[in-house]
C-alpha cells in the first residue's frame, strides 16, 4: 500500500511509522509519526500510535497531550454512533494504554483512574477488558483485605471529577 502513495505523500511516513512501531524501533517510528504530524488533524488512530510509540520511548508528559486527544475524539466516536461496538473497544484501549503509561511512571492512582475508566466504558455496553481488570487488581494487591480499598475507590473518583 505505501508504494502507491509516492515518495511526497505524508501518508507514508505515518506508514513507515507503524512499521517501525511493529518491529520494536520506536524511535525511528517517532521521526516518521513527526513528518506526518502536520498531516494527521485529529486523526484518533494518529494520536494512539503516536503516544504508544512515545511512552515505549519513555517520553510520558509528551504521550498524555496525545492520550487525551485520542479519548476526545474517541469519546465523539462512542457518542455519535453508541451501536459500533468498535469504537467503544477502541476507547477501551486508549484508556488502557493511557492508565499504563501513568504506571510507568510509578503514578499509580492516576493509572487506576483511567483502567477504571477503561473498564467502566466497556461494561456500560456488556463488553469485556480483561486486560484493564487485571492491571487494576495488580495494583490493588497488598491492600490488607486483599480486595481493593474504598479509600481507593474515592480516590479515583475524586481523580474523576477532576478530569
Amino acid at each position: 500500500e505505501a508504494e502507491d502513495l509516492g515518495e511526497d505523500a505524508p501518508e507514508l511516513d505515518y506508514l513507515i511509522g507503524l512499521a517501525h512501531a511493529y518491529q520494536g524501533s520506536y524511535e525511528d517510528a517517532l521521526k516518521r509519526y513527526i513528518r506526518y504530524l502536520p498531516h494527521s488533524g485529529d486523526d484518533v488512530y494518529f494520536n494512539y500510535n503516536f503516544s504508544n510509540s512515545l511512552v515505549k520511548s519513555g517520553k510520558y508528559a509528551e504521550a498524555e497531550q496525545y492520550y487525551k486527544s485520542a479519548v476526545t475524539v474517541a469519546n465523539k466516536m462512542v457518542r455519535s454512533n453508541w451501536e459500533n461496538t468498535e469504537n467503544l473497544q477502541l476507547l477501551g484501549k486508549i484508556y488502557n494504554n493511557f492508565a499504563m503509561s501513568y504506571e510507568m511512571r510509578g503514578e499509580k492512582k492516576l493509572a487506576n483512574l483511567y483502567y477504571w475508566k477503561s473498564v467502566e466504558e466497556l461494561e456500560g455496553r456488556d463488553l469485556n477488558n480483561p486486560l484493564a481488570k487485571a492491571n487494576l487488581s495488580r495494583n490493588f494487591k497488598g491492600q490488607p483485605t486483599g480486595e481493593p480499598s474504598p479509600f481507593m475507590f474515592k480516590d479515583i473518583l475524586k481523580l474523576n471529577e477532576k478530569s
